[in-house]
């Protein structure tokens, strides 16, 4: 959130308040175009919250369905496997983690692009 802020604060000092504007429009202009540029990284990073959030819980469900409770079998003891649920959580959500957050700096890059945050 930091970051967002210091951007917002840069394109407004950079560009809104370096650049002479000819007619307070144009400064308005500026302005509104900064606060957009921090808005829409805001929604952005609201959505990748939520879809990470619901893709570890997906993972995690997973691992646990598959190694972490009884069957209806008999032998119930082969069914958990502590150090299988543990690998494959870990396994899951690193992947996660490398996918959402690839993503996630390659979209945040582009926004910065798009309202040229310095």
């Amino acid at each position: 959130m930091a970051d967002v802020l210091s951007s917002q604060k840069n394109c407004l000092q950079m560009r809104c308040l370096k650049e002479q504007s000819a007619s307070p429009h144009e400064f308005m202009n500026c302005v509104k175009n900064c606060e957009t540029g921090v808005q829409e990284v805001i929604k952005m990073q609201q959505k990748h919250v939520e879809v990470g959030r619901l893709t570890y819980t997906k993972n995690i469900q997973r691992c646990l369905s598959i190694h972490g409770g009884p069957s209806n079998d008999e032998d119930v003891e082969s069914d958990y496997n502590p150090t299988s649920l543990a690998h494959c959580i870990s396994h899951n959500t690193d992947k996660v983690d490398r996918r959402f957050f690839g993503y996630y700096n390659n979209q945040k890059i582009k926004l910065s692009q798009k309202y040229q945050f310095p």
